[in-house]
């Protein structure tokens, strides 16, 4: 049986910052590389004895937590900019209170599939197309056993 195993990274400059997640290319916090050295131990009694492939995202917090991870691992590491959170367009970089004052309007309450937060970013549906196409392709590749680092709305 083939296992796919699941892996947010760990905590980001951009979270002790307060600032945007998205697009926004910060590394980890000391904490945040000590949880991925953690990781690392919990995956390694998961993948020992088998062959496994590494995936993860191009933002620098979820490469680096791939890389602290396979630094005991030793798996073939793929990045790929198709497992990148929701692209945040012009609030990358910014503080969480400028993204508030900048951000669209919502046209309701509900939620809008093709709802786009900051000028210049992915729609909610461009967001969920361009991740499940991406998933697609990893699990039609063939490596049954794949771990994927990734941001915690690509994962959801």
């Amino acid at each position: 049986m083939n296992n796919i195993l699941l892996v947010q990274h760990c905590k980001s400059e951009h979270h002790i910052n307060h600032m945007t997640g998205g697009w926004t290319d910060t590394p980890l916090t000391e904490l945040g590389v000590l949880q991925a050295g953690r990781v690392a131990q919990r995956l390694l009694r998961n993948v020992a004895g088998k062959e496994y492939k590494m995936y993860a995202s191009d933002l620098l917090r979820a490469r680096q937590t791939a890389e602290i991870i396979n630094l005991q691992l030793h798996l073939p590491l793929i990045l790929d900019r198709d497992l990148r959170e929701i692209n945040s367009g012009i609030a990358a970089g910014h503080t969480r209170e400028w993204a508030n004052e900048h951000r669209n309007p919502r046209a309701g309450l509900h939620f809008d599939l093709d709802y786009q937060e900051f000028p210049e970013g992915e729609t909610w549906r461009e967001f969920y197309l361009r991740v499940s196409l991406c998933m697609e392709r990893i699990c039609s590749t063939g490596h049954g056993n794949i771990v994927i680092v990734t941001h915690g709305g690509t994962l959801a």
